[in-house]
């Protein structure tokens, strides 16, 4: 009696003890990798040659820049914030499109929206005027 009870104690730690395994996964080592693309890298850095006293944030969620009641700005990505010398928002830039509905939210928080086209890049004097700098 006492050879079938560790038997049965036997068997039930051996199957908790299968169900627990996990099995062995080759995993790859954590690897830097570039945030920004190559056109994300060429106007990071001319918004910050052309508005050297500005603070450019790459990759804001809409969420950052304004306050809304809508959920969904948390999830919503753009490509550059520009901020004033007070770190106040002052507008966003954009390579290619941008959802209307997160386009019209901001603007109706005073933002400006400058879009730019990753093969045309504009000049230091277009992206100041784009967000109101001499």
């Amino acid at each position: 009696m006492k050879l079938l009870l560790l038997l049965v104690v036997l068997a039930v730690v051996f199957v908790l003890w299968k169900k627990s395994a996990r099995p062995v996964v080759a995993v790859r080592p954590p690897m830097v990798r570039r945030p920004l693309d190559e056109a994300q890298r060429q106007l990071f850095a001319r918004l910050q040659s052309a508005l050297p006293s500005a603070m450019i944030l790459a990759q804001p969620s809409v969420a950052q820049l304004i306050e809304s009641d809508d959920a969904t700005l948390a999830d919503s990505q753009l490509d550059f914030a520009v901020l004033g010398r007070d770190a106040r928002p002052i507008g966003v830039a954009v390579l290619g499109t941008l959802d209307p509905r997160h386009e019209n939210l901001l603007t109706a928080a005073g933002l400006r929206v400058a879009r730019f086209k990753p093969g045309a890049l504009p000049d230091d004097q277009q992206i100041r005027d784009a967000f109101g700098y001499l």
